[in-house]
């Protein structure tokens, strides 16, 4: 049928004009809709053609129209003059956009993988991000003019369609990612990608320099950061030029994520930060990227997986001598063979038996370098 109206014309008010009357003697009804006309370019020669298109449009009996478009004056203006029937999605308040973070939460982080293990309750998470329990903590916290990442959120996507990308961005990866990343890292920077895109291009074409100025400011070592500091706010101003999200939320985020791109100054207002010693966070690479494996969603090949190694570890604090290891191919292996046989496993086995205080000491003794060779003499 489209080839047929299309036939000897590419005027598509005329095209349009021969489907209305097919679809008059079937007395049907078409409905076109244009959506996130805002997000093409950002150029008046487009609102002009659509204005000019949907006034020619105007005659159709049976194809009607939906535009969804941002809050921008142009577009304003041409849908007021235009349109029958106009249509204005209110923000979100805080308090309901707090309600549904909070439902989103517990069902991810504490109901749709139970059998994982997790380094935080759902109550840490909770307190990490700021979410008052009740009345007397939210007043608490209005008054005392103390910023939390909750409040930064909640500027961020306060718009309907952000919180819906954000949704569907967050439940994606965790359902890829469940356990082998923070889950704190795993909101925050959600956040970023789904209501910012801007800023979440400057985290990857500056990741290293991101990483590199944290690890040095938690060493002490203090010779030109303020020099990178400088260097990364300026690409920062750079690549945040005439954005419509806030552009500060944003930044308060990417703080919490990277704490050394905050200044001295601006430490009263960010209570929690993802430093190098976080599990499982962005800054600290070393031994897995977990970067990598946030933007691409699966983990990286040859990277090994952070869940086996856990329970692992947990099973042999209760006996060190049983197959507590399970491989990718099913196959189960005794956690000290594991240790030797697995590329990486002993870094691995180190980054957990050392960050987290309830695994015993001597596991980790098991897999520092400079014991493997005693211990491969004379087995565990």
């Amino acid at each position: 049928m489209l080839g047929y109206c299309s036939k000897g014309t590419r005027n598509p008010v005329k095209i349009l004009q021969r489907i209305d009357v097919i679809l008059e003697c079937l007395n049907r009804r078409l409905i076109i809709i244009f959506e996130d006309i805002d997000r093409n370019t950002n150029d008046a020669t487009l609102y002009n053609e659509i204005a000019s298109f949907l006034n020619a449009a105007k005659r159709l009996n049976r194809i009607s129209f939906i535009i969804a478009v941002g809050p921008d004056e142009r577009a304003s203006a041409m849908l007021a003059k235009l349109c029958e029937h106009n249509e204005y999605l209110q923000k979100i308040h805080k308090n309901q956009l707090i309600g549904i973070f909070e439902k989103l939460i517990s069902y991810l982080y504490d109901e749709s993988y139970p059998d994982d293990e997790l380094f935080q309750e759902y109550d840490a998470v909770v307190n990490f991000l700021g979410i008052p329990r009740n009345s007397m903590e939210e007043k608490i916290s209005d008054y005392s003019g103390r910023e939390n990442p909750i409040d930064y959120i909640v500027q961020l996507l306060d718009k309907p369609r952000h919180l819906k990308i954000y949704v569907r961005i967050i439940r994606r990866k965790w359902d890829r990612l469940h356990g082998e990343i923070d889950f704190k890292t795993l909101l925050l920077l959600s956040v970023i990608e789904a209501a910012t895109p801007e800023a979440y291009i400057f985290i990857y074409n500056n990741i290293r320099a991101l990483r590199n100025i944290t690890q040095a400011l938690s060493s002490g070592n203090q010779a030109d950061d303020d020099n990178k500091r400088t260097a990364l706010l300026k690409k920062w101003e750079e690549a945040t030029q005439d954005v419509f999200w806030d552009k500060q939320a944003a930044y308060r985020i990417i703080c919490t994520l990277f704490p050394a791109l905050r200044t001295q100054q601006e430490d009263r207002v960010i209570s929690y930060l993802l430093n190098e010693g976080t599990l499982q966070g962005l800054v600290d690479n070393s031994v897995s990227n977990y970067y990598k494996r946030f933007n691409q969603e699966r983990i990286p090949p040859g990277d090994i997986k952070d869940q086996p190694i856990i329970r692992a570890i947990k099973k042999w604090k209760e006996d060190h001598y049983a197959t507590s290891y399970m491989c990718d191919d099913g196959t189960r292996l005794k956690l000290s063979d594991a240790i030797f046989e697995i590329e990486g496993m002993d870094d691995k086995v180190e980054q957990f038996a050392f960050c987290c205080r309830i695994f015993a000491f001597r596991l980790s003794h098991y897999s520092c370098r400079t014991t493997k060779v005693a211990v491969k003499r004379q087995p565990i």
